[in-house]
């Protein structure tokens, strides 16, 4: 699917310490929101959460290219393509 990113989010998520451990311990999870741009695709934003090596390389209002299980969700490949006419 080539699709629009939306918007991209990172957050901290706290998980609950294990009994004897006093602090808390924090993962940061990593979301990007697309907007399908092919015709066979709804135009619904569809959502993911991606690695942070992907959510790094990528800008807002970028253009990419997506592979991913529309079944358990995940991501395969992602990677920006050029908008520039060839």
């Amino acid at each position: 699917m080539t699709a629009r990113i939306v918007d991209l989010r990172s957050s901290k998520q706290a998980r609950a310490p294990q009994p004897g451990i006093t602090s808390r311990v924090f993962r940061t999870t990593y979301t990007i929101a697309l907007e399908p741009i092919n015709a066979s695709f709804s135009q619904e934003i569809v959502t993911f959460s991606i690695k942070e090596e992907m959510y790094l390389a990528l800008r807002a209002r970028a253009l990419v290219q997506i592979t991913y299980s529309p079944h358990l969700h995940y991501v395969y490949m992602l990677k920006q393509v050029d908008e520039s006419p060839k």
